[in-house]
């Protein structure tokens, strides 16, 4: 009786919540973007909805992936349907996408990489259908890694129209980013151990590199400076700006992720060699920072106790049985190379050959093995087409404040791209990818709008001094009499 009358009362306010949607879809994503983290721990009843406890060293590291492997043979839960991020990305790009179908003219038309994304998509879900052997949890697993981080781009594209808005979407993630490593700095304080990994409101440290990474980057190009040598006016309050700034590299070095660290500092290093043509005395920054990066690395070799290098940092035994792990992975890859051996399968492989670690550790390889040729190709051509994207704006675009953005693009492309080279990043980050591609999004969708390009400082006209131009007015009114004086003479 209970479900029926909830049944009955989601029917009824369904129609009134697409309806808002429609309306402030964009009040709704910013609201959910902030509140996000805390709120889907708070539905899902977790006693501490700010941080999990986690236990310390390398080895957590199996037992969390042996659990999560022992956990596939199960069926999924209704409560796991209803993940509220998922839900409210789906609802956004539901409405959008009606929009679309009945020629509402302020929906922007699919571009390349939106295609890409759908193909992907197909791909993905064909191959569950047809080759997966846990067809519940690898649809779950693949909307909440692929499809509703697809969704979250489409919709960002959207919603975010004008220069404005996508202020407000910094905003946002400036505030989110705050907060966040506020909660990773408590965690740390209220753990004990020197490495303990941070993961603070999410399942695992994978997933709070993905956010905080978007978010440092995000503010970043917001910090730089527009043509006329000035920050943009009310975006950002400074001093979170360099609280976000300064905290996001500390809260991702006590992520103890290599992989992590890796993509971070592939990402400030791209951010900043492509960046040095449009800052003041480029050639002295870039070859500073160039400088600084190494013996900054350098030092923290030096520097960090000897249980950290010989537990995190050198551990060799990872880097062999990554390399045996790699290897079945081509293997497989090659004797099914265009739809590979059906999408998680990887996971019986493995864990039947070697016991433990039901991953391959390498994202692309894993997508080759399980999706083949056809699913690796299409998921690099999406990512291919936003950064053929972010070239272009890098190149092209009309003013410095829109070539960092572009800038900022390849950037976290790279520090995401990175990781997954030596882990699967992307598949247990899940569904808080949804940020780096409203990110995205939000910048593709403004350059996609119909808006008038800013004038370039060097494109302006030179001021022509009062006396010349007083005299430049009166000799052209005086051509101009002399001219319609002629005229009437010809005519009379």
């Amino acid at each position: 009786m209970l479900t029926a009358l909830l049944i009955l009362c989601a029917l009824i306010w369904l129609p009134i919540f697409l309806y808002s949607l429609s309306r402030w879809g964009f009040v709704a994503l910013m609201a959910w973007l902030l509140i996000a983290p805390i709120a889907t721990n708070v539905v899902r009843g977790q006693s501490n909805p700010l941080f999990t406890t986690r236990t310390e060293g390398p080895g957590s590291q199996q037992v969390k992936t042996l659990g999560w492997w022992e956990g596939q043979s199960g069926d999924v839960k209704a409560r796991e349907l209803f993940q509220p991020t998922r839900l409210v990305i789906c609802s956004l790009f539901g409405v959008l996408l009606l929009s679309a179908v009945f020629g509402r003219n302020s929906v922007l038309p699919p571009d390349k990489t939106e295609i890409w994304m759908a193909l992907f998509s197909l791909i993905l879900v064909t191959n569950i259908v047809f080759q997966s052997h846990r067809l519940l949890y690898s649809l779950r697993f693949a909307t909440d890694g692929f499809i509703v981080p697809f969704a979250a781009y489409y919709v960002s594209r959207r919603l975010v129209r004008n220069e404005h808005q996508l202020h407000q979407l910094t905003r946002v993630l400036t505030c989110l980013g705050s907060y966040l490593i506020v909660i990773g700095l408590v965690e740390r304080l209220a753990h004990g151990g020197m490495l303990y990994r941070l993961s603070g409101p999410f399942n695992s440290g994978t997933a709070y590199y993905y956010v905080l990474m978007a978010i440092f980057f995000a503010v970043l190009a917001a910090y730089q400076r527009n043509d006329h040598g000035h920050a943009p006016k009310q975006l950002l309050p400074v001093l979170m700006q360099w609280f976000v700034l300064a905290g996001t590299p500390v809260v991702i070095l006590l992520i103890w992720s290599r992989g992590a660290w890796l993509g971070f500092l592939l990402g400030v290093w791209v951010f900043v060699f492509l960046g040095y043509r449009l800052i003041n005395s480029p050639r002295r920054l870039t070859g500073v920072v160039l400088l600084i990066v190494p013996l900054v690395v350098a030092g923290i070799f030096w520097l960090v106790p000897e249980v950290v290098m010989e537990r995190r940092v050198l551990t060799m035994g990872t880097v062999n049985w990554r390399f045996v792990r790699w290897n079945i992975a081509i293997e497989l890859g090659t004797q099914n190379p265009i739809f590979g051996v059906g999408f998680s399968n990887l996971l019986e492989v493995f864990g039947g050959q070697l016991g433990t670690v039901y991953s391959a550790h390498n994202f692309f390889l894993t997508l080759f093995a399980e999706l083949g040729i056809a699913g690796l190709l299409a998921y690099l051509a999406a990512l291919g087409c936003i950064f053929r994207t972010a070239m272009t704006l890098y190149r092209k675009g009309p003013g410095d404040q829109d070539r960092w953005r572009g800038i900022t693009m390849i950037a976290v492309i790279t520090a995401s791209l990175a990781p997954a080279l030596f882990a699967n990043t992307m598949h247990t980050a899940g569904v808080v990818l949804v940020y780096m591609y409203v990110f995205l999004g939000g910048i593709g969708g403004m350059y996609s709008q119909d808006r008038p390009a800013p004038v370039s400082r060097d494109r302006l006209p030179h001021p022509v001094p009062y006396p010349a131009l007083l005299d430049t007015i009166m000799t052209n009114q005086s051509d101009l009499l002399g001219k319609d004086r002629r005229a009437r003479a010809e005519v009379l």
